[in-house]
């Protein structure tokens, strides 16, 4: 990534991500799919009124379907992860 298309943070510093993505990858997989499962099973505890305006919990559910997909889908994300551990083998 040449210097003038780096993420830079609120003080113009590059941020973590564009110095050091194969870190970032497990994090944003992590903290997604662990957001999506507690929406789920808060949806699910709600049962049909979850998905009433009233009770905010159906925003929550497609703002973190959305950053499933943002930034690199969970898949992509998961195979930058595995290509690390694999030493980048196919």
């Amino acid at each position: 990534m040449s210097p003038n298309t780096q993420e830079l943070d609120l003080v113009g510093r590059p941020t973590i991500c564009s110095r050091r993505p194969r870190s970032c990858a497990p994090a944003k997989r992590f903290a997604t799919d662990t957001g999506c499962t507690v929406a789920d099973r808060a949806l699910q505890l709600h049962g049909g009124h979850g998905h009433l305006s009233e009770y905010g919990i159906e925003k929550i559910v497609r703002d973190l379907r959305v950053h499933r997909i943002l930034e690199g889908t969970n898949e992509i994300m998961r195979l930058i992860v595995a290509r690390d551990l694999t030493g980048g083998r196919r």
